[in-house]
């Protein structure tokens, strides 16, 4: 019995990995750092559009051997909200936020690290609107929120300068 049990096993095992399998974006999960393949070991390579139920791209993602890596973009009702470089799983490069099509941010990042961020005192004041609009508003989720807005508030007010319109 234990015998055929182990060729049960190791059939299953031999079997599952010698057919070619096509896996989607869905099945990519970030786990300890790395971004891999559910139920699998595979480092994931490739490029992601994902889309939402009304078939509106809502992210492009790139992946380089599991690592985020490579140009992200952002998109709300097909709009781009969004663009960043990352390599290594840290931000690399310019990360750049839009509202209404408009650049509103703009952070240099250098190895996970800011080195110049500038940011529009609208979209600041915008933000200090959201704030207090959450503080009203007392659930779990909100919560949550509210302690990131605090944290973006933070950096965006200590390391970045302020100004008027960014171009």
């Amino acid at each position: 019995m234990r015998l055929l049990l182990f060729f049960y096993i190791v059939f299953s095992f031999i079997s599952s990995y010698s057919k070619e399998k096509i896996f989607s974006c869905d099945d990519v999960i970030k786990q300890d750092g790395f971004f891999l393949l559910k139920y699998t070991f595979i480092k994931f390579s490739g490029t992601c559009y994902i889309f939402d139920d009304n078939e509106k791209l809502t992210n492009i993602k790139n992946y380089l051997d599991g690592e985020e890596h490579g140009i992200f973009k952002k998109f709300n009702n097909g709009v781009r909200t969004k663009t960043f470089n990352m390599k290594n799983n840290f931000l690399d490069g310019y990360y750049k936020e839009f509202e209404d099509q408009k650049l509103v941010k703009k952070v240099l990042y250098e190895e996970g690290e800011i080195v110049n961020c500038d940011v529009e005192i609208n979209y600041l004041f915008r933000k200090e609107l959201k704030l207090k609009k959450l503080e009203q508003i007392k659930n779990e989720k909100n919560k949550t929120h509210y302690n990131e807005l605090i944290k973006s508030l933070k950096v965006e007010k200590t390391e970045c300068k302020i100004k008027e319109i960014l171009d």
